[in-house]
């Protein structure tokens, strides 16, 4: 369970941090819209790794399809002047590229 207090005690600046052990699906939903000025995302690079974290889109198309739903969410929380990193591997950074312009200035 998220507890949305951590979020908003940094947000309105009563904590410095908050380290919150979720699927990011479950947090990106608490998040005030423009709320990030830095996203480094070090997610999932499908397939490149032995973790089951890292295999769980069956398809290069399902894992592009999760990174859009993804994009579309942290459009929202990054501040308009914010910056977003998205590390991708090798293998799927062209594709992970060309999904994140549809909702970024790359």
């Amino acid at each position: 369970m998220i507890d949305a207090g951590q979020v908003a005690s940094v947000i309105e600046r009563r904590a410095k941090f908050s380290v919150i052990c979720a699927r990011v699906e479950g947090v990106e939903p608490i998040l005030p819209d423009g709320c990030a000025s830095l996203m480094p995302v070090d997610g999932p690079y499908h397939g490149q790794k032995g973790d089951a974290w890292d295999n769980e889109h069956k398809t290069a198309a399902e894992f592009l399809r999760w990174k859009g739903e993804r994009y579309a969410a942290w459009r929202r929380i990054l501040a308009p002047n914010g910056t977003i990193y998205d590390f991708a591997s090798p293998a799927m950074g062209a594709r992970t590229e060309v999904a994140m312009r549809d909702h970024f200035e790359v």
